[in-house]
């Protein structure tokens, strides 16, 4: 019976002690401060070079073409909308003139957004 207690008593001391918070005092927390005023020093360096990067392996053949039917949906829109004008192989932004004269070529209104609201 008592050998049970004792063991009982050891084994609440052993588990109570893994929700005990550690102190914050020594040279240890002289480290850890250290280590947090260092990190927030660095700063983040991104890679920007995605050359010879297996995009479908690492996203996924799904997950890029959903990717591409979003951009040519969006891109689509943004014709439809006289948005961007076509330059060789590239969209670029439409300039205001170019808005209108595709505007009046399509004999469209002259602001959607105003047709919408």
């Amino acid at each position: 019976m008592k050998t049970a207690v004792c063991t009982t008593l050891a084994l609440v001391v052993a588990s109570a002690s893994a929700f005990v918070v550690p102190s914050t005092s020594g040279p240890q927390s002289a480290s850890i401060t250290a280590l947090q005023a260092e990190a927030e020093k660095t700063e983040l360096l991104v890679d920007e070079n995605f050359d010879e990067v297996n995009l479908v392996g690492l996203m996924g053949l799904n997950r890029l073409k959903k990717i591409s039917r979003r951009h040519n949906r969006k891109l689509s829109d943004r014709i439809r909308n006289f948005e961007v004008v076509q330059d060789g192989e590239d969209y670029v932004p439409a300039t205001a003139e170019q808005t209108e004269q595709m505007r009046a070529a399509a004999g469209s209104s002259p602001a959607p957004a105003a047709a919408a609201a």
